[in-house]
């Protein structure tokens, strides 16, 4: 997850910068390492804790919460805000906050882990 997280933040960052097509033709691979490394570890996030019954169900409403929120929601106000500040202040401003988000997660998993190995749950 982190990996997938520091790819999109290491492409938004790049892409603000970049005005040479095909270094940025390049550097848009990155979207498969954060698109495929995220949906990964989301699934398998579903399989190893939601129970059996109702993981179709879970996996479904993410992708239709995906979707609603990345295209229905969010392209509309980025469209907006790229209008009124610029694409590449967008771009830089999605990439400082995918920066923030892993930071944040990797801070939040590490004392997650930190409590789960202090305060283990004894299997029923």
């Amino acid at each position: 997850m982190l990996f997938a997280g520091a790819s999109a933040a290491a492409r938004w960052l790049l892409l603000s910068m970049l005005t040479n097509t095909s270094v940025i033709l390049v550097v848009n691979m990155l979207s498969g390492c954060g698109f495929v490394g995220f949906s990964y570890s989301l699934i398998r996030y579903i399989n190893d804790n939601v129970p059996k019954s109702m993981r179709a169900t879970a996996q479904s409403l993410n992708g239709i919460l995906g979707t609603f929120f990345s295209r229905i929601i969010f392209t509309p106000i980025s469209g907006i805000l790229a209008d009124h500040f610029s694409v590449s202040t967008v771009l830089l401003g999605n990439g400082l906050l995918m920066v923030a988000a892993v930071l944040l997660f990797a801070f939040t998993f590490s004392k997650a882990e930190a409590y789960q190995k202090a305060h283990p749950v004894l299997e029923e």
